[in-house]
C-alpha cells in the first residue's frame, strides 16, 4: 500500500471525510502520482498551493519558474480530481469546460 494510500484510509478513519464533509486537497509530482515529498492531505486549496510554493521556493528555485506540482481534490466517493496541473502558469484547471457554439455554414 503506497503512503498515499495510508493517508486517505487514515483521513477516512478519523472521520475527516464522509459524505456532506468539504473537500480534501493532495498534490501530485510531475507523473500525477502523489508528490514523493508534500505526500499529505490538506484542508484547502491554498493550504496545499502554498505548502508546495514555499516547498518549491526553498529549494532556490524563482518564483518565476512553473511550479512542478498539480492539487488534486477528493470527491464524494473517494477518488481524486485534478484542479491544477503540474506546471499549470495560472489559476486552476476547468474540470468541466464550456462548449463553444459551432456555427453551421450554410452552402451558397
Amino acid at each position: 500500500m503506497r503512503h498515499s494510500d495510508k493517508s486517505w484510509l487514515g483521513a477516512m478513519s478519523a472521520g475527516l471525510l464522509n459524505l456532506h464533509s468539504q473537500r480534501l486537497y493532495r498534490l501530485t509530482s510531475l507523473n500525477g502520482e502523489p508528490h514523493p515529498v508534500l505526500d499529505d492531505i490538506y484542508e484547502s486549496f491554498d493550504s496545499a498551493w502554498n505548502d508546495a510554493s514555499n516547498w518549491w521556493l526553498n529549494r532556490g528555485h524563482s518564483d518565476q519558474e512553473a511550479i512542478p506540482i498539480g492539487v488534486e481534490v477528493s470527491t464524494r466517493h473517494g477518488c481524486w480530481r485534478t484542479l491544477q496541473y503540474p506546471c499549470q502558469q495560472e489559476g486552476r484547471a476547468v474540470l468541466f469546460p464550456r462548449r463553444s457554439a459551432f456555427k453551421k455554414h450554410s452552402k451558397a
